[in-house]
């Protein structure tokens, strides 16, 4: 009989520590994945730091490369250079927006000035800096300028 409590007691025991262990694995698990999370973010934000730095010389070099005539070899070279790096802001998923024509959407646009026009009221009418997203974020908010409604409208009245 005593021999069998002791059995009992020992399957006890082995139980309560196969439960610890198969606990303490699991937190590690999660902590694993918790870490590589954790790391993908970091990666993440400075992607996305660097990145907002680099826009202003893009910028620059898209309005050197506008300038230029790509007839002459320093114009070839500088529209080489455009092409490479609008190919390193795609491989980065940097798109660049579309905005002018479409309707003003202050999640990605700013304003910077409204005007009357012939458009209807909220419709983009002109970009004044390019707008980029990152992924599926706003990596650097366009400015804009928007219609307040059109010319003819108070003309009428």
């Amino acid at each position: 009989m005593e021999a069998k409590k002791k059995e009992q007691t020992k399957d006890a025991a082995a139980e309560k520590y196969l439960d610890q262990l198969k606990r303490v694995q699991a937190e590690f698990d999660n902590y694993i994945k918790r870490s590589a999370k954790e790391r993908e973010q970091i990666e993440l934000l400075g992607r996305h730091k660097l990145l907002v730095h680099l826009l202003p010389i893009v910028d620059d070099f898209d309005r050197c490369a506008h300038n230029v005539s790509a007839e002459t070899d320093v114009g070839k070279g500088i529209h080489m250079v455009k092409k490479a790096i609008d190919k390193f802001l795609e491989e980065q998923s940097v798109r660049r927006m579309d905005v002018v024509g479409k309707s003003f959407d202050p999640y990605v646009h700013e304003v910077l000035k409204n005007i009357e026009s012939d458009k209807p009221e909220g419709v983009i009418i002109e970009e004044i800096q390019t707008g980029y997203l990152f992924g599926d974020k706003v990596l650097r908010y366009a400015k804009v300028i928007v219609s307040k409604g059109g010319k003819d409208e108070n003309n009428r009245h």
